[in-house]
């Protein structure tokens, strides 16, 4: 690139420069890490945006380990069982050694990690008349 395309760019006052992804995340959501009621809209009114769905799930993964309390992990089911399904030929056509080192945008995470008061956002549109819809914001209670 020639010397004629570079240019010095005055970025805004409101961008602030964090050292770690850690006070990036406390910068955006204060008081993360401390026990104390917050207003419903607290964490829907707030966002942090990245170009890469990894990138997206190491901060999710800080920012969940910064909420107090253990957290609670639920597995993916991995294989159908017989009685639940209705055409037999479609039960486990993939080992679980495919299926649990199987990750993708697409689907599910293959482990939930979820702790009391952490925002988490809905990926499907289980009941729109309900207002239960792709990207409503919820809360664990």
């Amino acid at each position: 690139i020639g010397s004629n395309y570079l240019k010095n760019v005055q970025l805004p006052s409101t961008i602030h420069n964090c050292e770690t992804v850690q006070n990036l995340i406390l910068f955006v959501n204060p008081n993360l890490n401390i026990y104390c009621k917050r207003e419903q809209c607290f964490l829907s009114e707030r966002t942090i945006l990245s170009a890469k769905n990894d990138d997206v799930s190491a901060i999710n993964d800080d920012a969940l380990n910064m909420f107090l309390g253990e957290p609670i992990v639920y597995l993916v089911a991995d294989k159908i069982e017989e009685h639940e399904s209705a055409d037999h030929t479609y039960n486990n056509h993939y080992p679980s050694e495919y299926s649990n080192n199987f990750d993708s945008s697409c689907f599910p995470p293959l482990k939930l990690k979820l702790k009391v008061g952490c925002p988490i956002m809905l990926h499907r549109n289980l009941t729109p008349k309900d207002g239960l819809c792709n990207g409503t914001h919820l809360m664990v209670l």
